[in-house]
């Protein structure tokens, strides 16, 4: 008799792991489809900024480093033209430029640098 309730015992607890183990993983897969949808935040669409794509082949998508700081934006020398300041860590000045067409701001291919001494 004890034997068949450990056996009862193990298959219940078995069945329990599993119910358990699925709804974790369905959670998990909810979440993850409900993070990437999140497409707008507070009335704004968001889109990436991109290379200038009227040049040739699509290029990819610029990344700025998250331990660089925004210190400011000026304009740049021509009309709908701005400029970014970016400062990492070590107080190197970074100008990342971009400018407005069709409603899309268009990032430069190439960063300036002002190293700190």
């Amino acid at each position: 008799m004890k034997t068949k309730l450990k056996s009862h015992k193990k298959s219940y607890l078995l069945v329990v792991v599993l119910i358990v183990s699925f709804l974790l993983i369905g959670t998990g897969w909810i979440a993850r489809q409900a993070v990437g949808q999140n497409k707008s935040m507070g009335g704004f669409v968001i889109k990436e900024i991109r290379f200038d794509e009227s040049m040739g082949d699509e290029k990819p998508t610029p990344k700025i480093p998250k331990s660089w700081r925004l210190v400011g934006v000026s304009n740049g020398e021509n009309m709908n033209y701005n400029n970014l300041w970016f400062q990492d860590s070590d107080g190197n000045i970074y100008l990342v430029q971009g400018f407005v067409s069709y409603g899309q701001f268009i990032l430069q291919p190439s960063i300036g640098k002002i190293r700190r001494e």
